[in-house]
């Protein structure tokens, strides 16, 4: 219990990191990513407003300053004109390539800068980027300009910050993962020492409470053999009888939570099956009801015996309580691949379907149909549950049209 509640503490806070730590580092290097596309934007609107070339900057003022947006600003100094790697292709009025400027940059000869322009021109976009290269279409005096910046530096700064920043994230990763391992225990100690206080209590009070249980059993009975059995003694009983199996169930319920009964092995679950049903079948006679089973042969299943018989029967029980009058109950056990299916229907219908999750819980009963006039206790769903998930299975409950209701366990098959 404990290490399962530490694995699940771990895992949910290792998530929640994660997740913020995915999202920072997005942020930043999204953040970066459009900052380099804004300035290499302004850079290109500057080249076209001047006809392919920087502007002078005054000597006398070493730095000049172009606000072209609210929130990237992009500083002109003397030596922007040889920091920054463009050329420019000029074009007429019919967008017909008129003369090409590669003095700026070494890389592109006049050849390639043509194959950008036309390349730009058949995409027939103002505005995009060619490998590394960002481009604006502009208007000019006698025609159109189309500016190029090389983005390959700053790009490879902006993919040196990713790889750093994936880097980073995965050692913070990990020493938050060996943090939590560290510290985990001592985080949900308080938790885990409740649900154990619990559990004591109950297998406690359990054990406490069948002494006099035993002791009003053993007076009822000597009354009955002094004085005769009569109805209160009938009702005596009744209600010992029922005291005891609630017990029993809690007890069954708590042993089984910690994994303290489970013994696996491979058995015949055909042939458990087979007897579980027709060991119950009374009780569905008693309501008038009819039983089909669909049970599949040859089905050899590894597991916990005694805790899938309890798994069977609760559910075929459940569905004999709570089936309408003269209606019918349908048990079917398959295989599917490596899945193991129980799949119990009755007549009747869940009400409160979307919290039908709800059903497994202790004593939960949704509606005046599931009270202790049916003979339950509300734990028995409980134990299904806890079977189910001691063996890694799934349990649910849904509707089926109208007048089914289907719960249905999916157990995963070792062969």
């Amino acid at each position: 219990m404990a290490e399962n509640l530490k694995r699940k503490f771990i895992l949910v806070v290792m998530l929640c990191f994660t997740i913020i730590l995915t999202l920072v580092v997005g942020f930043i290097n999204g953040t970066a990513r459009i900052q380099m596309k804004e300035r290499y934007t302004q850079i290109l609107e500057l080249l076209i407003e001047n006809e392919g070339k920087f502007p002078e900057v005054n000597k006398r003022d070493s730095q000049a300053k172009f606000d072209f947006n609210p929130i990237y600003d992009f500083d002109l100094t003397q030596e922007s004109e040889y920091e920054i790697r463009y050329f420019v292709v000029y074009l007429d009025k019919n967008k017909k390539i008129k003369s090409i400027d590669t003095e700026h940059i070494t890389a592109v000869s006049v050849n390639n800068a043509r194959s950008y322009a036309e390349q730009v021109l058949e995409d027939k976009k103002n505005e995009g980027s060619i490998d590394y290269f960002r481009y604006l279409i502009g208007d000019t005096s006698d025609g159109y300009l189309i500016a190029f910046a090389d983005t390959y530096q700053s790009m490879q700064n902006i993919n040196s910050l990713s790889l750093s920043s994936i880097y980073f994230s995965i050692l913070l990763l990990i020493f938050m993962l060996l943090l939590l391992i560290l510290f985990s225990e001592k985080v949900i100690r308080p938790v885990v020492d409740n649900i154990n206080k619990q559990k004591r209590f109950i297998t406690d009070a359990g054990h406490e409470l069948k002494t006099p249980l035993a002791v009003i059993s053993a007076d009822t009975d000597v009354i009955e053999l002094t004085h005769g059995s009569d109805d209160w003694t009938k009702s005596i009983k009744s209600q010992i009888v029922k005291l005891n199996e609630l017990i029993n169930h809690m007890l069954y319920l708590s042993k089984m939570e910690e994994g303290e009964q489970l013994v696996f092995e491979s058995f015949d679950l055909t042939a458990l099956s087979k007897r579980v049903v027709e060991r119950l079948e009374p009780l569905v006679v008693r309501k008038n009801s009819k039983l089909t089973t669909d049970i599949k042969d040859n089905i050899v299943f590894y597991g916990d015996e005694k805790g899938i018989e309890q798994l069977i029967s609760v559910l075929v029980d459940n569905a004999a309580k709570y089936c309408k009058d003269e209606g019918e109950i349908s048990v079917a056990i398959y295989k599917a691949g490596r899945k193991i299916h129980i799949e119990v229907r009755n007549s009747g219908h869940l009400d409160d379907e979307k919290n039908s999750s709800r059903l497994f819980d202790r004593f939960y009963r949704p509606d005046k149909s599931r009270n202790s006039e049916t003979g339950g206790h509300g734990i028995g769903l409980s134990i299904a549950r806890a079977i189910t998930t001691s063996h890694k299975g799934t349990i649910s409950a849904r509707n089926e049209g109208t007048d089914k209701v289907l719960f249905n366990v999916i157990l995963p098959s070792k062969d």
